[in-house]
């Protein structure tokens, strides 16, 4: 096992969001005019198995890490639940359909290890013991319901594939054939699970893209028209732009002066462009955007009424029609110059799609009928997530190890190998000095 085991089945866990988020959603990139601070998921959850996966200093990582006992290895559902559930025993039945506790656990882990992960991103620890907003429902408790509802969601993607009669494609039953090839089956116990049931999971998951597809897709059955798509971005506040930045929220404070001479820039450059139309105000602002705008951003910018604008942003470009360039006031990043586009049709896709799929999926939840057995209500799970979260750290562990003692395995390699090289150049040095043509 190694290192990239883990990230393979990180890779497929991140499927597991596919069925609850039912697709991509609107990317608007970093931007001045965008206050937003949060962290991509992907993103995130990738650059905390890259710390996971950091061999530096494995072999004491290695030492700290608890060990994979043959309690772990022989049952980790048993383990983590102290006897009460087994691995293979049915925890929930949805539509008919009987749930192992590997299928459930499997999405309960990696709840924590997304939570978690995201959690040390920000140096902070996530705490099992705190409460939501009704002030008695745990983290950890939770995150069971999140489990819980994960493995409703799967189920009724495979349901409705079957159903639709939709096929995975080459490219996924290959994924899955990769899957089954490299992931062994101490690396399933990182999500508490057997090969099997993240076999399962990963199947039902990936009908995410072909009921999607089915609905949605360029001839699907519900697939939006322009027209559609239009009235979806006026519904949503919609808005595509440009924008060159002129700040001022980098300069000392009292700096009247630098704020005079950033507006007068803005103004020289509003001034430079009010006259224009069409593909000539189009190349100018790109021109001038190129050169001036302060946060380095030159694509055109999309958002819409949940993204959290700079003050000022967003209600300038209300006023303007598409085509018009406009100045803002000062905003609490500078001046802006804008320019009002066409909504992306693209980018509004995008966010369309997503909230009919999640308005189908709720409406498939809300006629899906889906129970669980008293054992798995009545654990404590503070305690199963906490042992959830020493498997994991053991099997992190056993990684590193190994991958310690292959990299120490191929240096003594190399060790030897190079007297013999070293041998071999001088016998071909003697040679050519004698002589000697080498075929």
């Amino acid at each position: 096992m190694n290192k990239r085991i883990l990230a393979l089945l990180l890779a497929f866990a991140m499927l597991l969001s596919l069925a609850a988020c039912g697709g991509a959603q609107q990317s608007d990139g970093d931007t001045a005019a965008d206050e937003t601070a949060q962290t991509e998921q992907a993103e995130g959850t990738a650059e905390a198995a890259e710390t996971a996966e950091n061999t530096d200093g494995a072999e004491e990582a290695a030492e700290e890490a608890p060990a994979l006992t043959d309690e772990m290895r022989s049952d980790v559902v048993a383990y983590v639940t102290d006897g009460a559930i087994h691995m293979d025993d049915v925890v929930m039945t949805v539509d008919g359909v009987d749930i192992t506790a590997g299928v459930f656990f499997y999405m309960l882990s990696f709840q924590y290890y997304q939570a978690s992960s995201m959690y040390a991103n920000y140096g902070l620890t996530l705490d099992l013991t705190q409460t939501m907003e009704d002030g008695e429902t745990t983290m950890a408790d939770y995150m069971c319901s999140l489990a819980k509802e994960d493995v409703q969601r799967h189920v009724l993607l495979l349901n409705k594939g079957q159903e639709l009669k939709l096929k995975l494609t080459q490219e996924q039953e290959q994924q899955l054939a990769e899957l089954s090839d490299y992931i062994d089956d101490t690396a399933a116990l990182f999500y508490t699970s057997s090969i099997k049931d993240i076999d399962y999971a990963t199947r039902a998951s990936m009908f995410a893209t072909q009921v999607n597809d089915y609905y949605y897709g360029e001839n699907g059955v519900e697939a939006p028209t322009d027209e559609t798509l239009a009235d979806f971005a006026d519904q949503h506040g919609f808005y595509t732009c440009r924008y060159i930045l002129l700040r001022t929220d980098d300069l000392e404070e009292g700096d009247t002066e630098g704020k005079q001479a950033q507006q007068k820039q803005a103004q020289e450059l509003y001034d430079q462009m009010k006259d224009l139309s069409g593909e000539p105000l189009l190349t100018k602002f790109a021109e001038l955007q190129a050169e001036y705008n302060a946060d380095g951003n030159t694509e055109p910018f999309s958002f819409d009424e949940e993204s959290s604008l700079v003050e000022g942003f967003r209600e300038k470009l209300a006023t303007m029609k598409t085509g018009e360039i406009g100045l803002t006031d000062e905003t609490g990043y500078g001046y802006f110059v804008l320019l009002r586009l066409e909504p992306d049709l693209t980018q509004v896709r995008s966010n369309y799609l997503s909230e009919m799929y999640n308005a189908k999926m709720e409406e498939w939840l809300s006629q899906s009928s889906a129970t669980t057995v008293p054992a798995l209500d009545e654990l404590d799970m503070i305690s199963v997530l906490g042992k959830i979260d020493t498997v994991q750290a053991a099997v992190a562990g056993e990684m590193s190890a190994q991958e310690q003692a292959a990299a120490e395995e191929e240096a003594e390699v190399m060790e030897e190998a190079e007297p013999a090289e070293e041998a071999e150049e001088a016998d071909q040095t003697e040679n050519e000095q004698a002589g000697v043509v080498q075929p």
